[in-house]
């Protein structure tokens, strides 16, 4: 999640018209650039006082794709993305692609940075703002879920590993009943739990990552919406559950009294349900046969869930992969990456 703080190094291509600037030319300059953001896998740095590039190996270029479809929705605010590409690794032993997002840069302060000064008018208005958003953004209905033109679906909801790509709804609907199969397997929800099957008619543009570290407001009071590694076509209720799982629990709170409609209670708790085909069990497959839960795999689970309520923000509170042999769960830690 970018971090909009004040640099004083200079800006390698201030000045420069970007059709000048070759992408080579950003590779090689991006070095020394200022980062206003570096973690795992992921940075970002200015290369001029109006543009930014977010790169690494995770990155991708649905991002950059789903951010230029959202773009066309007039109400809704995000940096513009002037070019998006991947290079491979040159070295026959690495197999890793990284990712180029060159888009526009956002003065402003992160929201995280001045909520805690904010007077209830300003919190309702940015609350009002992002509401707003949700909305613009579940008007249009697509046909193919996932990322905008194709990816992996990641966030709360496709494990830490992500899912898919998605071809259909009917897939997307497949991997979900899967998930439920396993926690059916494993004693955690009743086999007589309704499937996911012909839930998933509608699709919208969810950002599926809506925490005040992902939003910025600028010197008029407007606030926008960066980080958009999650987005793509889901349930409009997905948006609204990871909502309730978000690492800002006081905002969250917020945004969701105005989007408490009363809709869709019952599929949000069915996804709730399946938390631990989500997380702990992620690397589980359906054997056919029910079983009785292993000692410790419930206690394991609710240990994983409170993880996620004290704001850590993710369903993967562990590296173990539980898999079935004979009828009976084997944990297996899984290598460190």
């Amino acid at each position: 999640m970018p971090e909009a703080q004040q640099v004083s190094q200079a800006f390698p291509f201030e000045g420069w018209s970007l059709e000048s600037i070759s992408r080579e030319d950003i590779i090689r300059a991006l070095d020394d650039a200022p980062k206003i953001y570096s973690k795992a896998y992921t940075q970002i740095a200015r290369i001029s006082s109006s543009l930014v590039v977010k790169y690494g190996s995770g990155v991708h270029l649905w991002e950059a794709r789903t951010m230029t479809y959202v773009a066309k929705m007039p109400r809704v605010r995000l940096p513009k993305v002037f070019d998006a590409w991947e290079t491979k690794a040159a070295s026959l032993q690495e197999e890793s692609t990284t990712t180029y997002i060159v888009m526009e840069y956002v003065q402003g302060d992160l929201v995280s940075d001045v909520w805690p000064g904010l007077s209830s008018e300003r919190r309702l208005s940015i609350h009002q703002q992002v509401y707003e958003m949700i909305r613009e953004l579940q008007r249009t209905r697509l046909a193919v879920p996932g990322p905008i033109g194709g990816g992996v679906s990641n966030g709360t909801y496709f494990t830490d590993y992500g899912a898919g790509p998605f071809l259909s709804r009917e897939e997307l609907e497949e991997w979900f009943n899967e998930r439920l199969l396993v926690c059916q397997e494993f004693g955690l929800v009743k086999a007589t739990q309704p499937s996911f099957t012909g839930q998933f008619q509608e699709l919208v543009i969810c950002h599926f990552d809506l925490h005040t570290q992902n939003m910025i407001l600028d010197g008029q009071g407007n606030v926008w919406l960066i980080d958009w590694a999650y987005s793509g076509a889901y349930p409009p209720y997905f948006e609204k559950a990871a909502l309730s799982r978000n690492v800002d629990p006081a905002f969250a709170q917020g945004l969701l009294r105005l989007m408490d409609d009363g809709q869709f209670k019952e599929e949000i708790q069915q996804l709730e349900d399946i938390g631990f085909a989500l997380s702990t069990g992620a690397f589980c497959k359906p054997s056919g046969k029910l079983i009785n839960p292993t000692p410790g795999l419930m206690e394991m689970y609710i240990r994983s869930k409170v993880y996620i309520y004290h704001g850590k923000g993710t369903m993967i509170t562990s590296r173990a992969k539980p898999t079935l042999d004979n009828g009976n769960v084997n944990l297996q830690m899984a290598a460190k990456e």
